[in-house]
């Protein structure tokens, strides 16, 4: 099975993102049994498509969670995001650090 590319992109490029990308799909995968994280699918006007996920600071490590009620409240609060795809299974990826233009 091909790994899919996961771009990881820093939190504070949040807003930058929403406002120029539109979020087309959200699946919250569980990687361990308390880990949860959450991949966005976006695409701009341009036709250009990415998954994301976010990093803090300048690590390379994705942003986890060990709450999810807690990761579907900042999805709600801060992304804006009503409905999500919760994924139990295995999921194999890769990640890439994300630059936008």
């Amino acid at each position: 099975m091909k790994k899919k590319v996961v771009y990881l992109a820093m939190l504070g490029q949040l807003e930058s993102i929403l406002r120029e990308w539109r979020v087309v799909r959200v699946a919250i995968h569980r990687i361990e049994k308390r880990e949860w994280i959450p991949f966005l699918d976006i695409e701009n006007d341009a036709g250009q498509a990415y998954t994301c996920a976010f990093r803090v600071k300048k690590s390379l490590e994705p942003r986890t969670w060990s709450d999810l009620r807690a990761l579907v409240d900042w999805l709600d609060t801060k992304v804006g995001v009503k409905e999500c795809q919760l994924s139990f299974s295995d999921f194999e990826w890769e990640s890439e650090t994300l630059t936008l233009e």
